[in-house]
């Protein structure tokens, strides 16, 4: 509408124009013919020739500049929409011609590169606009010069071209680069920060979903609703024996070739696909990757959508091989420990039995002990009651001068005898004392053997009255590694229990040899014997046996002798028969103990 009212006027200005210059020309003319008193023709052609001159260049001078309006408004139209369209564009745009000059770019290119308007008038060089960029620190880079060089080198390509870049403030542009037919360039940069962002996020969502699931323990898949593998985790390859690149988009029987383990999976998937339900049973299936047999806990469950359609589903597959063969072997574990119970039990009823056994051989040794006083209290009264009448004899036969010195040296001698009784008693109880507290000791040093028996066996003699001891010594060692003391005791005490226990059968034979590497002595005696029952008992301490009813006895000396001679490493052995006598036996290593090399002295 204004071009059309700027238009009108400018003809309407033309025609004025014309009409004025017209009116003064036939003023003129008027004047001319008053003063000449006539108006000539040619005036009046001139008037005539003059107006359509005059009008025809206004006329056509005003539609020339009626056009130029109309091209120039049409122009500025486009404009306006062009400023619109890069104004409001979601990427920054700019364009270079083949001077690599800017022609044109948004506010928005501005903006993200922090460009002054100054920067972004047409005309400004590309390098100025990059040196602009790394000065003001929008690219963070190592060498500022070969950066620009190498964006300069890269818009010169002739190709089209997408490069992402990441700015110092963080974010990340990517520029699409577009070169135009005559020379120059167009390029968009975008801001895709968020995009590469939510990337970043997926890819470590993604990491952290491949790492649990590579991670964990069972065998992982997904399937679509068609039964093709979608996805599986490493366990599932390490079970196949193969990357999971060769199953993807493979239904189960392209993949597996065991028809079992084929229809197992197939016959499963079918209840879940068409239950919708979660379906779990246990098979025992050859594992593809090595022909094992394995034992393995499915489950598969749908995938559904929010709307609960199933569009695939999934596979956890768990081995339980192991749990099964642990849980057979804690089967056999709890029946081997029900079998230890019961053999425990069997052994504490023995146990208790030979407690019940010991209890009452404990209270078999507690009346021994009882019967051992009353009987020591015995025999310490007879002789002291020896002593004190034979004491009595001799003050009263003294008194009265009838004391002899032959009935002297007889009485004398009876109370020697009850003496010596009474010391062997105490000798013996203080002996069994030491001995239960673990007291007796041997001194392991080189010993006369034959020496020692020879002394012991006339020492026996010359208290024997009734008695003959024979002595018979063989082959001996000039000497043998034993306590001497220990050895005369062991000796004396079984001599004199020969006499003691044969008192109708004076003759006792002693003998000694040597047997391999160890010295060997024999008592033997045609006395009273020993009853078949009470034999082996026989070294018990207190235990006397029931042939030695109303002799003089402790019960200590062959338990002493026992425990002596098992000091010097040997043993004690006896045979004997009741009313034909008995022999006693002790053997000892010519070496002596096992252990007197390094302990000379052991206890008992």
């Amino acid at each position: 509408m204004l071009g059309w009212l700027e238009d009108n006027c400018a003809r309407h200005a033309l025609l004025i124009i014309a009409a004025v210059c017209l009116i003064l020309l036939f003023s003129y003319g008027l004047i001319e013919s008053v003063l000449a008193e006539s108006i000539s023709i040619e005036l009046f052609f001139i008037f005539s020739l003059i107006l359509p001159a005059l009008y025809l260049p206004a006329m056509a001078f005003s539609a020339h500049t009626s056009e130029k309006k109309r091209s120039e408004a049409i122009i500025e139209t486009q404009n306006l929409h062009l400023n619109e369209v890069l104004e409001n564009i979601a990427q920054g745009l700019c364009m270079f011609d083949g001077d690599m000059r800017l022609i044109v770019c948004n506010k928005l290119y501005a903006s993200m590169y922090g460009l002054t308007p100054e920067m972004v008038k047409p005309g400004t060089k590309f390098r100025e606009i990059l040196e602009n960029r790394v000065s003001n620190g929008v690219y963070l880079v190592e060498d500022n010069e070969d950066y620009i060089n190498e964006r300069i080198e890269a818009v010169k390509e002739s190709i089209q071209s997408t490069k992402i870049h990441k700015l110092g403030d963080g974010r990340f542009v990517s520029i699409v680069h577009t070169p135009m037919a005559h020379g120059g360039w167009v390029a968009t940069h975008e801001d895709i920060t968020e995009r590469k962002n939510s990337e970043t996020a997926l890819m470590e969502s993604e990491a952290r979903f491949r790492a649990i699931f590579d991670n964990s323990p069972f065998c992982l898949n997904l399937k679509d609703v068609e039964g093709r593998y979608l996805f599986a985790n490493k366990q599932y390859e390490e079970w196949w024996g193969y990357g999971f690149d060769k199953a993807a988009g493979k239904k189960a029987d392209e993949v597996c070739r065991d028809i079992q383990h084929t229809d197992v999976m197939t016959s499963s998937e079918k209840i879940v696909m068409e239950t919708g339900e979660t379906y779990e049973c246990e098979i025992n299936v050859k594992r593809p990757a090595d022909g094992e047999p394995r034992d393995r806990w499915l489950i598969k469950f749908p995938v559904k959508s929010p709307d609960g359609e199933v569009l695939g589903l999934g596979t956890v597959a768990v081995d339980i091989s192991e749990r099964k063969q642990a849980e057979e072997e804690l089967i056999r574990h709890r029946d081997h420990l029900q079998d230890l119970v019961n053999e425990a039990t069997k052994d504490i009823e023995a146990k208790a039995q030979e407690l019940e056994t010991a209890l009452e051989k404990e209270k078999q040794l507690n009346e021994m002990q009882r019967q051992f006083v009353s009987m020591a209290s015995h025999e310490f009264r007879t002789p002291l009651a020896i002593i004190d009448t034979t004491a009595q004899r001799i003050k009263s036969r003294a008194d009265n001068d009838k004391l002899t010195s032959e009935d002297a040296s007889n009485r004398v001698e009876k109370i020697r005898g009850a003496v010596k009784r009474m010391t062997r008693l105490m000798e013996s109880t203080l002996t069994a004392a030491r001995m239960e507290d673990g007291k007796i000791s041997v001194d392991i040093r080189p010993c006369n053997i034959a020496k020692v028996i020879g002394e012991v066996c006339a020492h026996q003699q010359e208290i024997a009255h009734k008695h003959t001891i024979t002595c018979n010594l063989g082959d001996l060692p000039e000497s043998i590694q034993a306590d001497e003391g220990s050895l005369e005791q062991v000796l004396n005490n079984l001599l004199s229990n020969a006499m003691k226990y044969s008192p109708e059968t004076p003759e006792i034979e002693l003998s000694a040899r040597t047997e391999g590497q160890n010295v060997v002595v024999s008592v033997l005696d045609h006395g009273l014997g020993i009853d078949e029952e009470d034999l082996h008992r026989i070294g018990e301490r207190f235990f006397r046996a029931n042939s030695s009813t109303g002799i003089a006895g402790t019960g200590i000396g062959l338990n002493l002798v026992k425990a002596l001679i098992e000091m010097h490493g040997g043993k004690l052995s006896f045979e004997s028969r009741k009313g034909e006598g008995s022999t006693f036996t002790i053997s000892m290593p010519i070496a002596g103990p096992a252990d007197s090399a390094s302990d000379d002295t052991r206890a008992a």
